[in-house]
């Protein structure tokens, strides 16, 4: 578990137990609501001026982390009287109000004077309210929650002002947040027992915030193996395929690509012909080897077409068997390589090999997997695979029976990292589900 995500967890346990210890009030209890102004066009744009203006974006600069140490505009007095605004109090806790930044929970302190715009909304602390206090209080509320409206989310300050929280006495706000501050600066090597002391009646919940992260780690550790396994197990099938391909080599030595396949070129489809499904081929897409049905042979395909449609587009429907890979733009990247599993026909950003009767299909799918698409390319812009490239691929090309123990032994190997995957997929799953159960028990008091 990241160090913010622990930070907040650290939060809400200690203001649900604050509150049972010292009581609930509401947000408005613990400072005053503060607006922002509007900032027209005209005054954008200004460095160096005596205020700094504060929008959404400025959240994100650089420096300002936690608190607005810099703007990307500024004014001075005169625009600052014209547009009605007033610098927020030092220590206000500001936060976007409108819009899809809503959710992204931010939270910043202004450390200067400092102007606001319309889409920020601030919490200036009362004097019985410390502002770092307040900021990670604020930090531990989802506000997106409370938030109204679908095509434009906003927060209206009338139900946020309701919002229950702890009312924790001053001194108390001062040592949280130098626990919560140590905890957001902790790294690996910093020990759990440097941690600053909360207070005693708090004491229980840095006991469970500890523990919390010590189970997410190994969560996270437990996700890290099973992924790594997977890796491990891709790179093994990877080397095989490679090893046992060269020891065809040697053995049979090779042949042209162009010798013991036909390469197939693909069509172009007008859009009066796409759309229609139910027909008796597929017209495969680069888009079509994404489907869950399509992982390793086309079996489906978003477009089909008939009879009619080969005949008046001039069409070719390849044979079972025929091995397709992009071989236009990024998609040759993807090393997406898929065998027909029906008599099909393709797009002109698909380039297909129609294996001899000297090779199997399923011993070319594996051939073809040996290798990076890329390694095949040329152009900058727009990379493609040229036929006469393809052609002159050197393949080895054992006897048939060769090719079906080849192919029956790397079906096998394939098959198991497959499961492999399945059940990392599958304990993923339940590692997932485990940290929400571990969060709830903490808040109930059970960890």
């Amino acid at each position: 578990m990241i160090t913010s995500d622990i930070q907040t967890v650290a939060i809400r346990l200690v203001s649900v137990k604050a509150a049972e210890v010292w009581g609930r009030g509401h947000l408005e209890d613990l400072g005053t609501f503060v607006a922002g102004t509007a900032f027209p066009l005209a005054h954008q744009g200004e460095q160096g001026k005596k205020y700094l203006f504060c929008k959404v974006g400025d959240m994100n600069r650089l420096g300002n982390e936690v608190e607005i140490v810099g703007t990307a505009n500024t004014i001075d007095e005169d625009v600052a009287r014209e547009l009605g605004a007033k610098p927020l109090p030092i220590g206000t806790v500001v936060f976007p109000k409108i819009g899809g930044a809503i959710a992204t929970n931010k939270r910043r302190i202004i450390v200067r004077d400092t102007i606001v715009d319309n889409n920020v909304m601030g919490i200036a602390p009362a004097p019985y309210t410390a502002t770092k206090w307040l900021y990670y209080l604020l930090r531990g509320i989802d506000l997106s929650e409370y938030q109204s409206g679908t095509s434009v989310p906003a927060l209206k300050q009338s139900v946020v002002a309701r919002l229950e929280v702890p009312l924790i006495p001053l001194e108390y706000q001062f040592q949280i947040s130098v626990f919560l501050d140590w905890l957001s600066k902790r790294t690996a090597d910093i020990s759990w027992d440097q941690a600053p002391p909360l207070p005693k009646e708090l004491a229980e919940q840095r006991r469970v915030v500890e523990r919390i992260e010590q189970l997410a780690t190994k969560i996270h550790e437990a996700h890290d193996l099973r992924h790594q396994a997977t890796e491990e197990a891709e790179t093994l099938l990877q080397s095989d395929l490679s090893a046992r391909l060269a020891r065809a080599e040697e053995n049979f030595g090779v042949r042209r690509m162009g010798d013991v396949t036909k390469c197939a070129a693909g069509f172009g489809f007008p859009k009066q012909y796409q759309g229609r499904v139910g027909l008796k081929y597929p017209f495969a897409k680069v888009s079509d080897m994404n489907l869950p049905e399509n992982e390793r042979a086309i079996t489906t395909a978003q477009n089909w077409v008939g009879d009619d449609d080969v005949r008046e587009m001039g069409l070719k429907i390849y044979p079972v068997g025929t091995i397709i890979f992009p071989k236009i733009g990024g998609a040759i990247a993807t090393n997406k390589r898929r065998v027909l599993a029906l008599p099909a026909t393709f797009d002109n950003n698909i380039m297909g090999l129609i294996p001899s009767e000297d090779l199997l299909s399923d011993y070319l799918f594996s051939f073809m997997q040996s290798f990076d698409l890329t390694e095949l390319q040329a152009g900058t812009s727009v990379p493609a695979i040229s036929q006469g490239k393809v052609e002159e691929l050197k393949i080895p090309v054992p006897p048939l029976p060769d090719q079906r123990r080849i192919v029956a032994y790397l079906d096998d190997l394939h098959a198991k990292v497959n499961s492999l995957k399945e059940l990392q997929a599958q304990t993923a799953a339940e590692l997932d589900a485990l940290l929400p159960s571990i969060l709830d028990k903490a808040f109930k008091g059970e960890l």
